[in-house]
């Protein structure tokens, strides 16, 4: 057993992948955070944070030692509050796919942790349809809502130690909303934007 423990070891030292020009890597990683939509109608303010967890993968090519490129894949749980003020208090468990190009620079050093800084945009997909309604003393509302999302852009952080990425970020999912509904008796649509924003901590593993 302990001869196995230590071959184990031994192939997880010498299998450790570092970016280098001219060779692609992949990093799957898992990332957790809080979401908050950021949404103003009406004098309303939806002001919710919510958690969100995820999946995702980096492809990236080393055009030099520090510097990589490539394209990344996401999906995403947002766990996004159907609010629209106070009178609104519940979340939906809505999922967000990611489709982004994506640049890193590795500030290579003499010890064994790189710091690293990196960004993506993309375009962003999913979304979620409900309905709501709401009464209060002088107003009543019912309608549906449809949330789309559109595009995703992002930047963080993080440290690259013996293939383990650590990752802290930050990024903006931006979704079309459409709602139809009777206020009082009278029809009313409306179309905005919401910007969904999350800061989140990720780790992966590069191959």
């Amino acid at each position: 057993m302990r001869k196995l423990l230590s071959a184990l070891v031994l192939l997880v030292a010498v299998s450790s992948v570092y970016a280098e020009k001219g060779e692609f890597s992949y990093i799957p990683k898992v990332k957790v955070g809080a979401s908050k939509a950021d949404l103003d109608y009406g004098g309303y303010s939806a002001t919710d944070t919510e958690p969100t967890i995820g999946l995702g993968m980096d492809i990236l090519y080393g055009f030099t030692d520090n510097f990589e490129a490539g394209v990344g894949v996401s999906l995403e749980r947002n766990y996004i509050a159907k609010d629209f003020g106070d009178f609104i208090g519940e979340s939906e468990d809505t999922r967000f796919g990611q489709l982004f190009l994506t640049g890193r620079y590795n500030f290579r050093n003499s010890s064994e942790f790189t710091p690293f800084i990196q960004a993506k945009a993309g375009l962003a997909r999913g979304g979620e349809s409900f309905s709501k309604s709401y009464q209060t003393r002088d107003s009543y509302y019912s309608g549906s809502v449809d949330m789309d999302a559109t595009a995703v852009y992002g930047i963080s952080t993080g440290i690259e130690y013996k293939s383990v990425n650590v990752e802290l970020g930050y990024e903006v999912i931006k979704v079309d909303l459409d709602m139809e509904g009777s206020h009082n008796g009278q029809k009313e649509s409306m179309s905005m934007e919401e910007d969904i924003k999350t800061i989140y901590l990720a780790v992966g593993y590069r191959f």
